[in-house]
């Protein structure tokens, strides 16, 4: 159910943000277009540190949905998921219409992660520019050098101002779901279950736990990306420089005081890797919890 809720969920959340996701992209595919060599080198770079999970991880979720789908066909069990139908699916053709809806759904369920995808693409991007703008600061000598990086600075921040404000709901409703679908998928393992149903629900919960890796690992290295820039504006060669050229780097450093931090509501904290294994830890406890009860 929670999974079902995911999908539904990211239905509403992307329809209702549509034009802002829409701004957000087409920024991305203008910079594209006249982005030079090194700047695709810098982007294709963080496209190449994260493909190999997240391939893992797609193939994860495919994996777990084609194992719900062909359940009926090696057990017992009518239909891909349970439920109640108001009326029966004895004949034939009623039977292959709704089989063909569950898998339907669950299929859709299944590539609901490549949400998340476009959500790392959005952390991704800016830190990315970050990086290029970073080494654009090791030439500066003059003021009109000095102008240009914080115009292309003040874009980041509007770029990263924007996508927090327009995935913020979604991040949070990844958080809540996830957990969710990761205590329910655990809840048929607590006790000793056949081969067929550890097949089921052992790869949900791991693809509950991967899921929120796939949006904290981009979130992180964003962070990490903005703290690695502000360090590097103390390299900048201002002290000899007239006091305009000194004006503008003290406002660029006053600037990028604040790392980039992705929160996903007031009530929790920002998004990285740390609040990730620390979120893993706390379900786990809670599992583990369960089952010495049930045990006992």
């Amino acid at each position: 159910m929670a999974a079902l809720l995911e999908v539904v969920l990211d239905l509403i959340l992307c329809k209702w943000n549509n034009s802002e996701l829409q701004v957000l992209i087409e920024e991305i595919k203008s910079f594209l277009e006249i982005a030079n060599e090194y700047e695709i080198k810098i982007l294709q770079g963080y496209i190449n540190r994260y493909k190999k999970f997240f391939s893992t991880v797609s193939m994860g979720y495919i994996s777990t949905a084609i194992s719900f789908s062909l359940m009926p066909l090696f057990s017992a069990q009518e239909l891909p998921a349970d439920g109640w139908l108001p009326f029966s699916t004895e004949p034939f053709g009623i039977y292959c219409i709704v089989y063909v809806n569950h898998v339907y759904c669950i299929l859709q369920t299944a590539f609901c992660i490549f949400v998340d995808f476009t959500i790392v693409m959005l952390f991704s991007f800016p830190a990315a520019k970050l990086d290029v703008l970073r080494s654009k600061l090791q030439n500066v000598n003059n003021y009109d050098m000095m102008v240009s990086c914080i115009k292309e600075h003040q874009k980041i921040i509007g770029f990263v101002e924007d996508t927090k404000a327009t995935v913020e709901t979604l991040l949070f409703k990844t958080n809540v779901t996830m957990g969710s679908t990761m205590m329910c998928g655990a809840f048929p393992l607590l006790n000793n279950q056949s081969l067929a149903a550890i097949s089921q629900f052992l790869p949900l919960v791991l693809s509950g736990i991967l899921h929120l890796y796939v949006i904290a690992w981009p979130a992180d290295d964003l962070r990490e990306s903005s703290v690695q820039f502000t360090n590097s504006i103390s390299g900048i060669q201002w002290l000899d420089q007239p006091n305009k050229m000194k004006n503008c780097v003290i406002f660029m450093m006053m600037r990028s005081q604040k790392a980039f931090l992705i929160r996903m509501s007031n009530l929790l904290p920002p998004l990285s890797l740390e609040y990730c294994s620390n979120f893993i830890t706390t379900v786990s406890s809670y599992f583990m919890a369960m089952r010495t009860m049930i045990e006992s």
